[in-house]
């Protein structure tokens, strides 16, 4: 049997709301225990309740706070690798000029002695991309 639609307003009766709050909670708590032992899931449930001491956490205070250290180191990983757009189009206006300067370099328009060994790694990678690209070229060229 389908239950009939709430309205989400603020319950104004104290005792009311105290009762639905309750309700909610232990419904809450008991949806993530399932949905933990059902999906293998790990998972922890904190409610803060203003007129009450303690927040009430589920299933520990230990497991909660091993699962938020968890989660809060993955998001520094995260953070760190994330680059944005600002730091995308320097590295690549770098590899650009990196390129055209072995180019020039080809051609006899440029020496190694004008390079900045401060880019040697950078030079390294951007090498090795043009040596992939043209590897997968003859690839196709070849019919492999």
């Amino acid at each position: 049997m389908a239950r009939e639609k709430v309205t989400l307003a603020y319950i104004t009766d104290e005792s009311q709301r105290r009762a639905s709050f309750n309700e909610r909670k232990k419904e809450l708590i008991k949806e993530v225990s399932e949905i933990s032992s059902l999906y293998g899931v790990e998972a922890c449930v904190i409610i803060r309740d203003v007129n009450e001491p303690e927040q009430e956490v589920w299933p520990s205070h230990v497991t909660a706070h091993t699962l938020l250290e968890r989660f809060h180191m993955s998001q520094l990983d995260q953070s760190k690798k994330a680059v944005d757009e600002e730091c995308f189009i320097a590295k690549e206006k770098k590899k650009q000029e990196l390129k055209d300067f072995m180019y020039k370099c080809m051609y006899g328009m440029a020496s190694l002695s004008d390079f900045d060994m401060r880019d040697k790694a950078d030079m390294e990678l951007v090498m090795k991309e043009i040596e992939q690209e043209i590897n997968s070229r003859l690839k196709e060229f070849n019919g492999n």
